[in-house]
């Protein structure tokens, strides 16, 4: 009893399925039908006509009679059925088919002369198909849905552009940044749109520099609303782009190699309205290579550009242009462990970069001297003696050095290391030697009394946020619009940080902010091959066949080898003097003495100079009233504590 109830149920479900099958199919045809309808209706005329025509001859209906016939047919459609009257008028076809049939009638429907009449007739349906062709291509929406839309688009086509209107309205008013300018050219794009700006007695400059403003009047942050030049270069107009979204919110990962071997540019990261990417001109062919400076706030992202540089500079040397990263770090690769693996020689702590720094100064000079003496053949095919520049890593034998300094300011005071570093950066581009300096902040005394800085600002800069706005004035100048101090910890009404965000002047030189590439896991990317040993000039670990090999004085005018003069490291600046009880005393009562008028404390250059103590004293001095909490440490600073 039970296995027939099952079974009628079964049955009965089948039933409903197949059922349901074929209300679907039947929907699914009368769709199509609806579909298809504009074009379905002219071709069944042709054919209805046909057959009409084959009927009418096969019962020798005269011609006469069809005439009567049709006119009988047109006099009640127009007295009863004015709107089908209306649509008929319309249908050439219609016309058509009433000259048709009475001939066919008369002379037959298969004759090939009322075949090719019939042919002519279809082609007529053409014009009918395309100008429905919108309901065949868009079977979902209705003839007044797709009036609606029409409707709506011609609508906003001539309503006013909103940007177009605040900029009539605000900027380009007579009490304006930029009276009398005016928007074209609209061109809406992936994160926002762009305009052209067509100036009125203003340059680009000018409009450049009146961002801000142009940012109030439109309710935007600096980094979504940007002011750049024209392709076309013309001095009186400019480019406007608005942006909905950055492209940097997310972090940008590595992917493939940025740097090109040809020319030198290394592409880093991203621009914020994704128009390009952001680049340092890492060296210049024919030239060598040039100084590098980044610059931003603690944790905001300085280190990605050397793990970067380290998968770069790899991959550069893997293609036959060697590329050597000397990094050094005076907090002992407390700064950026996850790089120290895939550097090559890194120098950590003060005592290891004065031997690294030392070492470089004599390896320039060994290379200059090789270097002015070597013979070539130049690209005119004559015999040189001597090469002013040096032209891509590998140059002569020479793989390029660049030597990273993370925190520079604590190398920077120390007078000696600062004037090697000084001289690397003056005179090291010669013979593929550059130190790159990474630091907090751009404040003279820790950049070398501002030389270094100097040099610093004929090559490549990096300022990631900041706390103030004196680092962009330091580095970028009236060169480039950037406002690093305005990028905070995270994006606007997001939670997603900032780290590697900042402005670049080097081989791309825009006022647009950018993020360096992050590479998330350098064993991923290199795995665990260390990096190639430096082939030193001037030290004994040269391999044989390096230019460090030959004595002095051979043909080639090559240097000799020469080992390293033994250094004596216990004085790093000055000889320390140890003092006794009444002499400490003496020392921390000047240096509290001197605190106390300095609201935002001072750095050591300034408590050397002040209370006449070496340098080295005065550390050991401030360090001990740190410990017992009278003084206390702010950034490189000391600022007394308040009782």
């Amino acid at each position: 009893m039970t296995t027939d109830v099952q079974q009628l149920a079964d049955e009965q479900e089948d039933g409903n399925a197949g059922l349901a099958a074929a209300v679907a199919a039947a929907r699914e045809l009368k769709k199509k039908g609806y579909r298809y309808r504009h074009a379905l209706v002219p071709h069944a005329v042709v054919a209805g006509t046909w057959c009409a025509g084959v009927t009418l001859h096969a019962f020798a209906v005269p011609a006469w009679q069809v005439l009567a016939g049709e006119a009988a047919v047109a006099a009640v459609v127009a007295a009863g059925f004015p709107k089908a009257r209306t649509r008929l008028r319309r249908r050439i076809w219609w016309t058509a088919a009433g000259i048709w049939l009475p001939i066919a009638a008369e002379l037959g429907a298969g004759d090939w002369r009322l075949s090719l009449l019939v042919g002519v007739g279809g082609l007529l349906a053409i014009p009918r198909v395309w100008r429905y062709r919108i309901s065949i291509v868009r079977p979902t929406k209705s003839r007044r849905e797709l009036a609606r839309s029409k409707q709506r688009a011609a609508l906003e086509a001539k309503a006013p552009d909103p940007n177009v209107t605040v900029w009539a309205a605000k900027t380009a008013s007579r009490k304006g940044s930029l009276p009398g300018s005016k928007l074209t050219n609209r061109t809406p794009f992936e994160y926002g749109v762009r305009y052209r700006i067509e100036l009125d007695g203003q340059t680009t400059e000018d409009a450049m520099g009146a961002r801000k403003q142009i940012c109030a009047d439109f309710g935007k942050a600096l980094d979504y609303l940007l002011v750049d030049e024209t392709d076309d270069g013309l001095l009186n107009a400019a480019e406007l782009t608005i942006l909905d979204r950055l492209a940097v919110e997310d972090v940008q990962p590595w992917t493939e190699p940025g740097l090109d071997v040809e020319t030198g540019v290394w592409r880093i990261g991203p621009f914020a309205d994704g128009r390009g990417e952001a680049a340092l001109q890492v060296w210049e062919p024919g030239s060598g290579p040039l100084p590098v400076g980044v610059f931003g706030a603690m944790r905001v992202g300085k280190s990605s550009i050397i793990k970067q540089a380290a998968v770069e500079f790899r991959k550069a040397t893997e293609r036959g242009y060697p590329i050597h990263l000397i990094y050094m770090d005076p907090q002992r690769g407390q700064s950026a462990p996850s790089v120290l693996p895939y550097v090559s020689e890194p120098a950590l702590g003060i005592d290891e970069i004065r031997t690294r720094l030392l070492q470089l100064r004599q390896e320039m000079n060994d290379r200059n001297a090789y270097l002015a003496k070597v013979e070539h053949v130049d690209s005119n095919g004559f015999k040189q003696r001597g090469v002013q520049s040096y032209d891509r890593p590998g140059a002569h034998g020479l793989p390029m050095l660049i030597v990273p300094i993370d925190e520079f300011h604590k190398v920077a005071q120390y007078d000696d290391l600062a004037e090697i570093v000084h001289e690397l950066k003056a005179e090291g581009s010669k013979c593929g030697i550059m130190p790159w300096i990474l630091n907090q902040d751009a404040i003279v005394d820790s950049l070398g009394g501002g030389e270094i800085l100097r040099l610093l600002n004929s090559g490549n800069l990096v300022v990631l946020r900041t706390g103030d706005t004196y680092t962009a004035q330091a580095t970028f100048g009236q060169r480039l619009e950037a406002y690093p101090d305005r990028i905070r910890k995270t994006f606007p009404n997001s939670n997603k940080h900032t780290k590697g965000c900042g402005y670049v002047l080097g081989a791309t030189s825009r006022s647009v902010m950018m993020r360096i590439r992050d590479v998330a896991n350098l064993g991923a990317v290199l795995g665990d091959e260390p990096p190639q040993p430096i082939q030193w000039m001037c030290g004994a670990s040269a391999p044989a066949g390096s230019p460090a090999e030959p004595a002095a004085g051979n043909d080639q005018g090559e240097p000799g080898v020469e080992e390293l003069p033994d250094l004596d490291l216990d004085g790093n600046v000055v000889d320390f003097v140890a003092l006794d009880q009444e002499q400490q005393t003496n020392a921390e009562q000047t240096i509290l003495r001197l605190l106390d008028g300095a609201e935002n404390g001072l750095d050591a250059a300034d408590l050397t100079l002040g209370a006449g103590l070496p340098l080295v004293t005065v550390f050991r001095v401030a360090t001990d009233l740190c410990h017992a909490g009278v003084v206390r440490q702010d950034g490189d600073r000391y600022v007394k504590v308040a009782s």
